[in-house]
């Protein structure tokens, strides 16, 4: 950390990106996307989102924001066990550097990479970023957390190339 402190905010970005090359599964949010997503995550803590499986079909799994971390788990999980669902999937948001560089470090680690690979850990992880930043994304996010009415999963799942025809697992 002492050498970080030394750095500009886009050479410790570069350093944190060319670290985790390998499963590219980091990231680095300025401090007023962080500060817009942090708002976003308290407001909306839960979403679900179809997972494109290489093998056919899609699972479908449910991100909770637990501020630094966002959980995921499967849907079937997290209906029968709610909050005391097994992880699959963990973000882990490094504020260390917010307040002096302005900057906070992200992380995906797959916990269960039989259920959700690297690669998936990947996409789910820019996902959730899209999600809860791009304004008309966020309506999904909004909708599923306070106007489950207005929620239509089979809207999200064709935006994101998941047809009617596609099996859930």
């Amino acid at each position: 950390m002492e050498k970080m402190v030394q750095r500009t905010p886009e050479q410790i970005g570069i350093l944190w990106q060319e670290h985790h090359a390998k499963d590219q599964n980091a990231a680095v949010l300025g401090s007023t996307e962080w500060k817009a997503y942090k708002a976003r995550a308290k407001a909306c803590p839960y979403f679900v989102i179809p997972l494109r499986k290489p093998q056919g079909g899609y699972l479908t799994v449910v991100l909770q924001q637990q501020l630094p971390l966002v959980i995921f788990t499967t849907l079937q999980e997290f209906r029968s066990l709610r909050d005391q669902a097994p992880p699959h999937l963990a973000i882990t948001h490094y504020t260390e550097l917010l307040e002096d560089k302005g900057i906070v470090l992200a992380k995906a680690d797959a916990i269960s990479p039989h259920l959700i690979s690297v690669a998936e850990a990947r996409t789910l992880m820019t996902l959730t970023y899209a999600f809860y930043s791009d304004p008309v994304s966020f309506l999904h996010v909004h909708n599923f957390n306070h106007n489950p009415a207005q929620f239509n999963f089979a809207e999200l799942a064709k935006e994101l190339g998941i047809g009617s025809d596609t099996t859930a697992l």
